[in-house]
């Protein structure tokens, strides 16, 4: 929630350092997220754990499987780019964007691109090797 938070919406960086408490059931977006999550609007799935053997990090591979009106209606105010950079989010329709379709030639595109990191090009192809088990097809 919090990389959502933060990557899409702007949101500050909560790390808990400094004193900072996020309230998950009051505070926006949070309770956004997990209002959906609580109403099957989004899905969370674990794909797997790895080591990342460069830098001995776990990494936790996690998918979220978004119904297309939840993600509409909290990242309505997504932006285009962030403080890191140029964030992909598809083509612009109106006000709302049509998102990146969940294609072979996308998700292994990206999954093969040098500036994806080890653990995206994990969730990338786990996520398409398990598509039809999380209900993607």
């Amino acid at each position: 929630m919090r990389e959502y938070a933060e990557e899409f919406l702007g949101a500050p960086d909560a790390t808990g350092g400094g004193g900072v408490t996020l309230d998950y059931a009051h505070d926006l977006p949070y309770a956004h997220f997990a209002r959906a999550v609580r109403d099957g609007r989004v899905r969370v799935r674990f794909l797997g754990l790895g080591l990342d053997p460069l830098s001995w990090k776990p990494e936790i591979c996690l998918v979220c499987v978004w119904d297309a009106a939840a993600f509409d209606e909290i990242f309505a105010g997504m932006g285009e780019h962030n403080e890191e950079g140029v964030l992909v989010v598809g083509a612009r329709a109106g006000d709302r964007y049509r998102g990146v379709p969940f294609t072979a030639g996308n998700v292994l595109g990206y999954a093969g691109h040098a500036s994806t990191l080890p653990a995206g090009r994990a969730c990338l192809t786990l996520a398409w090797r398990w598509r039809r088990e999380l209900g993607l097809l």
